[in-house]
């Protein structure tokens, strides 16, 4: 099933590989700035890094800002699409996560049912290993989900 630029294949993710002729960042941390600045300037996206913090509470319990498994970066998408009334264009926004990744990084399994869950409430989730796979998946983000009947 094709959902917001990943393919899932056996309820996981596939591993998309940088295109030929197209150049992997070195690090995932060089792929989330890149993303950042690229993508982040788009009038119709806004998105920030979700850093993942912990602290020790009064008890000694560990309590975490995000969930395990939270993709590197938050953001919405503004998109349009007409009425199916009175033809006049509807705005709405999509929550949008991208999970980045190296050439050779692996998703981990709690990653991965972070993702299962996001595609099941119908956000938007990108596995990225380039700022290419995302720009190839914003096109597909026009439509929400298809109503369940």
């Amino acid at each position: 099933m094709e959902r917001g630029g990943m393919r899932q294949q056996g309820g996981g993710c596939s591993r998309a590989g940088t295109p030929a002729g197209e150049s992997a960042p070195a690090s995932e941390s060089a792929l989330v700035s890149q993303i950042l600045l690229e993508i982040g300037s788009r009038p119709d996206v806004r998105l920030w890094r979700s850093q993942p913090l912990a602290a020790r509470g009064p008890s000694g319990r560990v309590i975490r800002a995000l969930p395990k498994g939270h993709p590197d970066l938050t953001g919405i998408v503004r998109c349009e699409r007409p009425d199916p009334i009175t033809g006049q264009p509807v705005v709405f926004g999509r929550a949008l996560y991208i999970e980045c990744k190296s050439a050779t990084g692996r998703v981990r399994p709690e990653q991965q049912k972070f993702a299962d869950m996001l595609l099941l409430f119908g956000a938007i989730y990108v596995l990225a290993r380039s700022v290419d796979d995302v720009r190839r998946a914003l096109p597909a983000l026009a439509l929400p989900p298809e109503p369940r009947a």
